[in-house]
C-alpha cells in the first residue's frame, strides 16, 4: 500500500497569512484615509486661493487710490486695448474723479458709452470736451456722428 501525504495549512502558516491579509486591509484604509484628507487639503488650498484672488484685487483697487488721473486713464488704456471695456471704463471713470478736466480719459469713456449703445452719456461727454477744448477734433467728429445718427 502507498503512503498519501496529506497536503495541508499549518498553524503558523495560517497565522502568516491572516496576518497579511490583515496588514492589506489596514494599509488600503489608509491609504482611502489619506486620499481623503489629501481631497480635503486640496480642496482648502482651491478655497485659499480663490479667497487670495479676491484680496489681491481689493487691495489692488485700494492702491488704486492713490495713483494720478493719467496712471488711472494708462491703466484704463491697457485694458481698453484688451478689448475688456468693463475695466476700462471703471479706470476711466477713477481717472475723472480724480480730475475732472481729463479730457483722454472723457474721450475715450465716451467712445465706450457709444459702443454700449449709450449715446446720451456719449453725446455729453463729447459736449464737455468741446466747452474745455473748442478745436478738439476728436470730439467734433464724434460729436457729428451723433448727430447724423439721431
Amino acid at each position: 500500500m502507498k503512503e498519501k501525504k496529506i497536503i495541508g495549512v499549518g498553524l503558523d502558516e495560517l497565522m502568516n497569512q491572516t496576518i497579511k491579509e490583515d496588514e492589506k486591509k489596514k494599509k488600503k484604509k489608509s491609504e482611502k484615509s489619506d486620499n481623503k484628507e489629501i481631497k480635503k487639503y486640496k480642496e482648502k488650498i482651491s478655497k485659499l486661493q480663490k479667497e487670495l484672488k479676491e484680496l489681491e484685487k481689493i487691495l489692488e483697487k485700494d492702491a488704486d487710490l492713490k495713483l494720478s488721473s493719467e496712471e488711472l486713464f494708462k491703466k484704463g488704456l491697457s485694458f481698453d486695448e484688451k478689448g475688456d471695456f468693463p475695466n476700462a471704463s471703471y479706470y476711466y471713470i477713477r481717472a475723472l474723479k480724480k480730475d475732472s478736466n481729463n479730457i483722454k480719459a472723457m474721450l475715450n469713456l465716451a467712445a465706450i458709452y457709444y459702443e454700449f449703445d449709450m449715446p446720451e452719456k456719449s453725446k455729453e461727454l463729447y459736449q464737455k470736451v468741446l466747452k474745455m477744448d473748442p478745436e478738439n477734433d476728436i470730439a467734433k467728429e464724434n460729436l457729428k456722428i451723433l448727430e447724423e445718427e439721431e
